[in-house]
């Protein structure tokens, strides 16, 4: 996520580290940076004031605090030490008289909070709101708008504004509501796209003539559009269930910086702060506007997390001593009230930070600001421990190692097949609606496939295994299938016959040691076979590297695969494999190819081509 490195500097009375220094300590103690430098364009021709975007890799668990300005300011201030200004006082609004919020169903709507403001004119945003959204990819619109944006980037909590003499009105009061929609409901977004919304979909409505308003969380509707002809204004800041918000995201296909936002779940006490600078901005750059008052519905306000962090638990925890009075530091300044109880503190976090649970996320907020290089390692320690033997895995491990050693290699099929004694109630495909009660039909048609691909692979026998769980007469039984021999062993009665294992055994093997990867081709290969006549004394290994020098990239594979002797002399006989790994091969460039290898081969006149 992009972040202006001059907005978060402007929280600052004193000097902050350069970008890149900054973008160090953030690495180092929270979030991985990349600083980049940026122009932002104020008209044609001209060029804004010179930013840094600081674009920052902040992980699901911090979206909820970080995913704002705010939240990195606020990490800023503790890996720098330089403190942050002041905080102002919450701000207290009157109760509206006009504009009421209800909440239908608190698990889907924990808070709807909406602020009515009056005397509004909708105009182009001062020169510097524009600058900040323009530096993080957001395009400039009105400057009612422009400020709820602002906000969602400032604070994390994103807003909606409506014309409030869009809505209908009832005994001199509007509502908005937070509910699931209903069958047949549809809504015609910001962006002019007319959507059917999915019964169970939760909405923001107009409770008066009871039609939704807006998604809930993810995009708003054009018939309450700020445009040039808005005076009044109800701006909502509402908190939603991050399951919904992403299920219905993924549903409309429809994904905004909103729902990003609340689909990683933030703090319901976000509303307020939200609203709370919506209304500092909006006298800012709109002196005419009236703030005529708040709705807040808030049926079960988020309660305040307390954890007991013993004195000695961070010690056991990092394998370092943090002095006590860092400990306190540390959690001051992230923003936690810390209290002395004997041999504990009791530590009172904050309601943004969701991530905050127990002593040991405390812990390791602790190690992250101290310094993780500080924590020095150490061995550990002797012990009389000894860990037990898992006689299932022991002989398993034995059982492969001697297959593998003898030519063999494993393989895994499905478990799923299209017949068998237990059924499934959702089967992934028609062929695959049963457990396997045998390994050998699957291991059959590996052996198969495997057998055609013989020459590519260079194996003059195919030989494979699988060691797996089949299904039959009510049981889960373990069972060893090999080919070619079809043979099928109960493991589980196998093992159970076996004596308890004492020591560890040698699991290495050659073909382990020696294993290598590389990629296959899609396509079809092609083989080709050459035999000659050669003097006795010639080796074989001569004449492979002829062969290899002129059949070039093509040629994947070359063994010999026959032999004998006549009258002083020996034939050999190679067989050739050629594939392409980007296209089919056809037969006569195959062709050409050999007719170079043979010519080649001919050019000794000891050489005799069969």
């Amino acid at each position: 996520m992009k972040f202006s490195y001059n907005w978060i500097k402007s929280y600052f009375k004193d000097t902050l580290p350069l970008p890149d220094k900054l973008a160090e300590l953030l690495t180092l103690h929270a979030f991985e940076v990349a600083p980049t430098i940026v122009g932002v364009p104020t008209g044609a021709g001209k060029r804004g004031i010179e930013d840094f975007i600081l674009d920052i890799d902040i992980l699901p668990n911090r979206a909820h605090d970080c995913f704002s300005h705010l939240g990195v300011a606020r990490e800023v201030s503790v890996v720098t030490g330089v403190a942050m200004h002041e905080p102002a006082q919450p701000r207290e609004f009157n109760k509206s008289k006009k504009v009421q919020t209800t909440v239908h169903d608190a698990s889907l709507t924990p808070r709807i909070s909406a602020l009515s403001i009056e005397n509004i004119e909708v105009s182009k945003s001062p020169e510097w709101v524009e600058n900040y959204l323009q530096v993080l990819g957001l395009k400039p619109i009105n400057n009612i708008v422009d400020a709820t944006n602002l906000v969602m980037l400032q604070t994390g909590q994103p807003l909606h504004a409506y014309d409030r003499d869009k809505l209908a009105q009832k005994d001199g009061l509007y509502i908005l509501s937070a509910r699931p929609t209903r069958a047949g409901e549809r809504l015609i977004t910001l962006d002019e796209r007319e959507h059917d919304i999915p019964e169970g979909t939760l909405v923001i409505a107009d409770e008066n003539r009871d039609a939704p308003l807006s998604i809930a969380g993810i995009k708003g509707g054009l018939e309450s559009k700020i445009d040039e002809t808005t005076r009044n204004i109800v701006v909502e800041a509402a908190n939603f269930n991050p399951t919904l918000i992403r299920k219905t995201s993924q549903v409309l296909k429809l994904r905004t910086d909103a729902s990003d936002r609340f689909e990683k779940e933030i703090s319901p006490d976000l509303t307020r702060i939200g609203l709370e600078k919506f209304a500092n901005l909006i006298r800012e750059i709109n002196p005419t506007a009236i703030i005529e008052g708040l709705a807040d519905d808030y049926p079960n306000p988020q309660e305040i997390r307390e954890i007991e962090l013993p004195k000695g638990f961070t010690i056991e925890k990092l394998g370092i001593e943090v002095p006590n009075e860092r400990v306190v530091e540390i959690l001051e300044r992230l923003g936690m009230t810390v209290e002395e109880r004997g041999d504990q503190y009791r530590v009172i976090v904050p309601l943004i930070r969701l991530d905050l649970e127990t002593k040991e996320d405390l812990a390791e907020e602790i190690g992250r600001i101290y310094g993780y290089e500080n924590i020095i390692s150490s061995p550990l320690g002797e012990t009389s421990f000894k860990p037990e033997i898992n006689k299932t895995t022991y002989y398993l491990n034995k059982i492969r190692k001697e297959l593998i050693e003898g030519g063999y290699s494993e393989v895994m099929t499905y478990s799923f097949v299209n017949k068998g004694e237990v059924e499934l109630m959702n089967p992934l495909a028609s062929d695959k609606n049963f457990l396997r009660a045998s390994l050998l039909p699957k291991l059959k048609e590996s052996y198969e496939l495997n057998k055609k691909n013989r020459d590519l692979l260079g194996l003059k026998d195919v030989k494979i295994f699988e060691i797996g769980k089949v299904f039959k007469n009510n049981q889960e039984i373990l069972m060893l299938g090999k080919m070619p021999d079809a043979t099928e062993i109960d493991l589980d009665e196998y093992i159970a016959s076996q004596p308890e294992p004492t020591e560890l055994p040698n699991l290495q093997t050659s073909e382990l040691l020696n294993m290598r990867y590389q990629p296959i081709s899609p396509y079809p290969f092609i083989t080709r076979d050459v035999a000659l006549w050669v003097p006795a004394e010639a080796k074989p290994e001569d004449i492979e590297k002829i062969i290899k020098d002129r059949a070039g990239s093509l040629l994947v594979n070359l063994f010999l695969f026959d032999t004998f002797s006549k009258e002083g002399r020996v034939s050999y006989a190679f067989r050739l494999v050629f594939q392409s790994m980007d296209r089919t091969l056809t037969d006569e460039e195959v062709n050409k190819v050999m007719e170079t290898v043979t010519s080649k081969l001919q050019e000794n006149p000891n050489h005799q081509i069969r």
